[in-house]
């Protein structure tokens, strides 16, 4: 295992940063929702919905999680192979301390502008101006980008991202580690297992080996959370 580590390290560090090409019809236009749980303990739901503009050529995606914490992220899509992120808009609440950060992307991905507003503790009001390597993608766009990457057995994922919540640059990495059957409430599937990164935050992610390849369950280790699917609509 630590020679299969290393070799991951050493491919992430010695690939360069490519211009990454993704399936945008992967993002169908539905309502997904799952439970939280720790353990065997629910904790909470979220609800993923994605819609589409024909019109204006966007995606939108939707993500409201409930329980442990409050959050909703909202992040708008170009509705084409780069699906470059356009903005972003997040607001947190937890402990009665509320987070917002409202985001713009342009230049093909390199500018990130916008606005952060936490509380004193965490920096407060802050504006954001900040240059980005070529088609980054907001933190929050990176699962769905993985769910619309050419998904196989061994393939290596990665494109940088921006966090606003730590204000830093990094790279989305993913290894699919193998096929794995999964059974949550809303059925049993055959899935890719992605092994992933968002900077230094691991995620453990099943992904249907069917199209329109949905996330079944998302894993957390360091919250000790899991996202199982409960329904489609």
């Amino acid at each position: 295992m630590k020679e299969i580590l290393t070799c991951l390290t050493l491919w992430w560090v010695a690939v360069p940063a490519a211009h990454a090409q993704f399936h945008a019809t992967n993002l169908a236009p539905e309502t997904l929702r799952y439970r939280l749980l720790s353990g065997s303990t629910e904790v909470g739901s979220a609800t993923l919905t994605i819609s589409r503009d024909h019109a204006a050529g966007l995606i939108h995606i939707v993500e409201s999680i409930s329980g442990l914490f409050e959050q909703t992220a909202t992040v708008t899509l170009r509705d084409n192979a780069t699906l470059q992120t356009l903005t972003s808009h997040t607001v947190i609440s937890r402990d009665n301390q509320y987070h917002q950060f409202q985001l713009q992307y342009a230049d093909d991905g390199q500018r990130v502008t916008g606005e952060i507003r936490r509380p004193p503790q965490f920096g407060g009001y802050r504006v954001v101006d900040t240059a980005l390597p070529a088609r980054a993608a907001d933190i929050y766009a990176v699962v769905p980008l993985f769910r619309a990457s050419s998904l196989a057995v061994g393939r290596m994922i990665q494109f940088p991202l921006f966090n606003a919540l730590e204000n830093e640059t990094g790279l989305a990495r993913a290894w699919i580690a193998r096929l794995e059957p999964v059974t949550v409430p809303a059925g049993s599937y055959e899935c890719f297992r992605l092994e992933a990164y968002t900077g230094n935050a691991r995620l453990i992610l099943n992904i249907d080996t069917q199209f329109p390849h949905r996330i079944i369950r998302q894993i957390v280790p360091s919250l000790d959370v899991k996202f199982e699917l409960v329904v489609i609509e």
